[in-house]
């Protein structure tokens, strides 16, 4: 068997061989074992691998794996746009309130009194809003709030899936 290698078993098996090479192959089978055993399992794999079916694709697999794959990356984009805008608004929104504060409190007279009333104020105005906000989330107003949250979520959830349904009809086409 160490003169007999898969090389000129598979050339034997494809009908690849010279004569002169197949006269010696048939030689040296005739007196190894291991040699006829390793031609049997190579014309096993050979008669199975025959059997595989090779899978067609369409003309315009290509064309259509390509445009999936702009979509999802042109979906993740705008995602990241979104995303990026929604947190831009929320910083702006709060630059603005910060400077009107600012603008308020520098426009009056330079007097650390009254300075100091305005900060007080302000102060009070944020207290005030966070002891309301406990009389929000009090329990008997929990389930209310509980069933708005639930409201904007089946309204986002809905939202998403028929996106979902709608880029999934685009790519179909």
């Amino acid at each position: 068997m160490n003169d007999i290698d898969d090389e000129k078993l598979n050339q034997f098996i494809d009908g690849d061989i010279n004569s002169n090479d197949l006269k010696n192959l048939k030689e040296k089978l005739k007196y190894s074992e291991a040699g006829r055993k390793r031609l049997s399992g190579l014309q096993n794999i050979h008669n199975e691998l025959k059997k595989i079916s090779i899978f067609e694709t369409s003309i315009n697999f290509t064309e259509v794996i390509l445009s999936r794959i702009e979509q999802k990356v042109k979906t993740k984009k705008k995602d990241k746009i979104f995303i990026i805008s929604i947190f831009s608004i929320f910083i702006l929104l709060c630059l603005m309130i910060v400077g009107y504060l600012s603008y308020y409190i520098i426009s009056e007279p330079s007097n650390t009194a009254v300075l100091t009333q305005k900060v007080n104020y302000y102060i009070n105005i944020l207290l005030k809003f966070s002891e309301n906000s406990k009389d929000l989330f009090s329990p008997k107003n929990i389930s209310i709030f509980g069933s708005m949250v639930s409201f904007c979520l089946f309204v986002a959830i809905y939202t998403l899936y028929t996106e979902q349904k709608f880029v999934r009809k685009r790519l179909r086409q």
